[in-house]
């Protein structure tokens, strides 16, 4: 029972991903006001979590730009309720296991424990654990490459690139 469940989770994840609504084409950090859909601490843990798979160095991380509010926003706004109860009982789960392992939440643990965290949800043999940490990897690196930041300033995207030069000597 637990396979069809992962593999009903997973595809319900990436179907949401397929089909985002409207306000997912052209979101930016001023339209991913606060949902209300997490506890305060489930969404610094949910921050936290993007923002270790995403760390900031020379360019901004994904809690900079914002993704664990996409998320949290997808997540509201996207999924039914069984994945919605699944996926707070996952960042449980990560806190859990920070708790389990290091003593403390995984907010409060330096980036080796929470990649310590994260590494052993990764390969773990719970489908749930893998699967939570799946999906919330794969928004996360969705979330930041089709964030502002990330196409105007590192692909450097334009919508209309096509150009016309009537003044260019033809061969």
């Amino acid at each position: 029972m637990q396979r069809r469940q992962a593999v009903t989770t997973l595809a319900t994840g990436f179907a949401t991903i397929l089909t985002l609504p409207t306000w997912a084409i052209n979101w930016s950090q001023k339209t991913l006001k606060n949902t209300n859909f997490l506890s305060a601490e489930l969404a610094v843990a949910l921050s936290e979590i993007v923002e270790t798979i995403i760390p900031e160095t020379n360019t901004p991380g994904a809690k900079s730009l914002a993704i664990d509010k996409l998320i949290e926003r997808i997540v509201k706004d996207c999924y039914q309720k069984p994945a919605q109860v699944q996926f707070i009982e996952g960042i449980r789960l990560v806190n859990e296991l920070s708790k389990k392992n290091h003593n403390k939440l995984f907010a409060d643990c330096p980036t080796e424990q929470r990649l310590a965290v994260l590494l052993q949800m990764s390969v773990s043999e719970d489908a749930g654990q893998k699967n939570f940490y799946d999906i919330v990897r794969q928004m996360t690196i969705k979330g930041y490459t089709s964030s502002e930041y990330f196409m105007t300033k590192i692909e450097h995207f334009e919508f209309a690139p096509a150009r016309f030069h009537g003044c260019v000597k033809v061969k």
